[in-house]
C-alpha cells in the first residue's frame, strides 16, 4: 500500500506544480523599426533611430485555484534569462534575432511556472540603414501637441490604445493620417495598429509630456 501511495503521489507531482504556479498565455512580440532621423520611446527612455524596440506582452495567469502570490514575471531569450518585469507588457531596445518565452514567479510558496508558448524572431522587419520597406505603416508621435501620425494610414483597419496595465482605452475606426489622442491622463501608452491583412503595428507613447 505505501509503494501504491508513493508511486500516485510522483505521477501526480508534476500535475500539482503546474496547478500551483499558472503560465502567462498568449506572449507575444512586437519589433518596431525607428527609421533614421526619428526617435521614439523605448525601454524607459527615447532613443534615436537607426534603432529598433521590442514590446514584448502576455496575459497574466489565472491564479484563482492557486494559493501562491503571482509577484512578476521573467522573460527569457533562447532559454538564458534577459529581463524581469512586474507588468505584463515591457519593452527593451536592440535588434535580436532568437526565442523567447516568458515565465511567471511566485512567493507563498515561492516558485516558477513553466515556460508560456515560445516566439522566435526569424527576421527583422527592416535592415539598419534601409528603407526599400518604406511601404510598411509607421507611426510617429508629437510631443509638442500629442499628436499621432501614421504612414500608410489608408492601409489601416483600425487602432487600439492600450495603459501599462494592458487595458483598452482608445478604439478608433476608420483611422486618419493625423490623430489627436483626446482624454487620456498623463503617462505611457501602447498604440496598436491593425492592417487590412491582419499584421500589427504598435509604438510607446507619453501622454501629458510637452
Amino acid at each position: 500500500m505505501k509503494k501504491i501511495a508513493f508511486l500516485c503521489s510522483f505521477f501526480l507531482f508534476p500535475v500539482l506544480v503546474s496547478a500551483q504556479f499558472p503560465v502567462p498565455e498568449a506572449f507575444a512580440i512586437t519589433v518596431n523599426y525607428i527609421l533614421e532621423d526619428q526617435w521614439d520611446w523605448c525601454d524607459e527612455h527615447i532613443i534615436q533611430g537607426p534603432a529598433y524596440c521590442n514590446l514584448f506582452s502576455w496575459e497574466a495567469p489565472d491564479t484563482a485555484n492557486t494559493p501562491a502570490t503571482l509577484t512578476g514575471y521573467r522573460i527569457y531569450k533562447d532559454s538564458v534569462l534577459f529581463l524581469s518585469t512586474d507588468q505584463t507588457m515591457s519593452d527593451t531596445a536592440g535588434g535580436y534575432m532568437a526565442s523567447f518565452y516568458v515565465t511567471a514567479i511566485y512567493a507563498d510558496p515561492p516558485g516558477e511556472s513553466e515556460p508560456s508558448n515560445i516566439v522566435t524572431i526569424s527576421d527583422l522587419p527592416f535592415a539598419t540603414g534601409e528603407a526599400e520597406n518604406s511601404w510598411l505603416i509607421g507611426m510617429g508621435f508629437d510631443l509638442s501637441n500629442q499628436t499621432l501620425f501614421i504612414r500608410g494610414a489608408e492601409y489601416v483597419q483600425h487602432l487600439r490604445v492600450y495603459d501599462m496595465r494592458g487595458m483598452q482605452v482608445v478604439f478608433l475606426a476608420p483611422v486618419s493620417a493625423s490623430q489627436r489622442l483626446e482624454g487620456l491622463a498623463p503617462g505611457l501608452y501602447v498604440v496598436v495598429v491593425q492592417d487590412r491583412y491582419g499584421d500589427l503595428y504598435s509604438r510607446l507613447i507619453v501622454m501629458g509630456l510637452r
